[in-house]
């Protein structure tokens, strides 16, 4: 079977070349007035004091020009230090009126107005010259320009104007100029070739800028959006996660009370063991039902937060205690090391304890049967260091930005296949420790376990404080 193939009919490619050509010689357009007022606005600012120094000398270089007159002017000598000179003072008040409170529009049209009277007193010289100076004096022109160009930073149009203006003077000048047709043509072609230099470097200079301002307000509007829907996110998982909490504390209370047999012996007997199931993927489903609005809070920035001093050995040993139960049934040793230091903390000891607690199970879940989960607590140089070191499956180092971050969870393998957990528990805890003023450190190599360290910048410690009531226990879950 033969194909044949057909040519696009013209008009398919035709305004794809348009608007290739209109993008590369059109200056890119703000969305809406106050962003192109906005973005005129910052530039004047950001280069006021670079004009106000480069207006100022500018001036100057004109002025101490007059000393070459002395070598060129000949005859008429003071008539061209009358026109240098005044030409200087008419550009040094437009200095001056620059110097003061404008809107960027007004600066740019000083700037046109300097440029134009540089211009103009350069060209008044030729006029007046004899014939030698009158070969010299133009070549300054493309220097003026130059200067006004790169310097001065005007805008496209402002250097345009400026540009124009200085090539119709100089055409309209030159029958009055003394000097010869050749050095005229090599005149008129140095300033047109340096003119359109001028231009073409202005013009990619602000298109530059202008798509730079342009890629930084979508950046911002897509972050303003992004940041939106996620906050959207926190707050549907803050409501059905409260909604969801009445149900399961339901759930899980009565189960309790079946489970305890308050009211009485279960038959038959294998619905005592569906209520242990009940009750345990009650408990389990309101752990992480927590942690989701846990996480949300700390998002929202609306987590509960009652800051006081409390003992930091007293909330360390109750976090440890409520977490002797997981280590017991999965076979793990817990060895709490302390310098024995009484140190004291402003801080939520609750959420706190909820942190370690988080980080010591997940140090658990982490470890096979018969491996000991070392906490070592300690005054260390400017702080306090809790470090929780376990021999488990340890992360790669592809992970341990990920396993900071919500529901993030390392690759599954021998050691973490089915551990469940939603990945929060060290985010949260991230959370807590940051709110508490401290620092969260994973040093961690894969298969050789990992080494949490919480540390807590000395400003925060206290010499003593009150003894700490033991968080209520409850199961607490999570994955890295």
């Amino acid at each position: 079977m033969s194909v044949q193939s057909h040519p696009l009919p013209d008009d398919v490619t035709a305004p794809d070349l348009r608007e290739r050509i209109k993008n590369a010689f059109a200056l890119p357009a703000f969305d809406t007035p106050q962003d192109e007022a906005d973005f005129w606005l910052k530039d004047d600012a950001r280069k006021y004091r670079l004009r106000c120094y480069m207006l100022f000398t500018g001036v100057v270089i004109f002025a101490l020009f007059g000393v070459s007159d002395y070598f060129i002017a000949g005859a008429k000598l003071s008539q061209t230090l009358t026109i240098r000179f005044t030409t200087s003072a008419l550009a040094l008040a437009v200095w001056a009126v620059f110097c003061t409170r404008q809107t960027p529009q007004t600066r740019e049209l000083l700037i046109c107005c300097y440029g134009g009277v540089l211009l103009g007193g350069n060209i008044l010289m030729t006029i007046v010259s004899d014939a030698r100076a009158a070969d010299i004096l133009p070549f300054c022109l493309p220097v003026l320009m130059t200067f006004g160009t790169i310097l001065l930073i005007p805008r496209f149009r402002s250097i345009t104007f400026i540009t124009v203006l200085g090539c119709i003077i100089y055409l309209s000048a030159l029958p009055f100029t003394p000097t010869s047709t050749g050095t005229t043509v090599v005149n008129g072609i140095f300033l047109a070739l340096s003119a359109c230099a001028c231009l073409v470097a202005s013009f990619t200079r602000e298109k530059l800028e202008r798509e730079q301002a342009l890629t930084a307000l979508r950046l911002g509007a897509l972050n303003e959006k992004a940041i939106e829907a996620n906050n959207a996110k926190d707050r549907l998982l803050a409501n059905v996660s409260h909604e969801l909490r009445t149900p399961i504390n339901a759930i899980a209370g009565f189960s309790d009370v079946m489970k305890n047999r308050v009211h009485g012996e279960i038959t038959p007997s294998r619905y005592a063991d569906y209520v242990d199931d009940i009750h345990f993927s009650a408990i389990l489903l309101k752990t992480n039902i927590d942690d989701l609005l846990d996480l949300s809070r700390i998002h929202l920035g609306k987590t509960g937060w009652s800051e006081r001093a409390c003992s930091l050995a007293d909330v360390i040993a109750t976090a440890i205690s409520i977490c002797k139960m997981d280590a017991r049934t999965n076979g793990v040793t817990l060895d709490y090391v302390t310098d024995g230091i009484e140190t004291g903390m402003m801080t939520d000891p609750d959420r706190l304890a909820q942190a370690i607690i988080n980080i010591v199970v997940n140090a658990i879940k982490f470890s096979a049967r018969g491996d000991t989960v070392k906490i070592d607590c300690r005054r260390v140089a400017g702080g306090y260091s809790i470090a929780v070191t376990d021999q488990g499956c340890g992360i790669g180092s592809d992970f341990l930005d990920k396993v900071r971050e919500p529901f993030g969870q390392v690759a599954a393998n021998s050691f973490n296949a089915g551990k469940g957990g939603l990945g929060l528990g060290l985010p949260i805890a991230n959370g807590f420790i940051a709110k508490s003023g401290g620092r969260l450190d994973i040093d961690s190599e894969l298969g050789k376990g990992t080494t949490i360290t919480i540390t807590f910048p000395a400003h925060r410690l206290i010499a003593a404080a009150p003894p700490y009531e033991p968080l209520s226990q409850r199961g607490r879950g999570g994955a890295r």
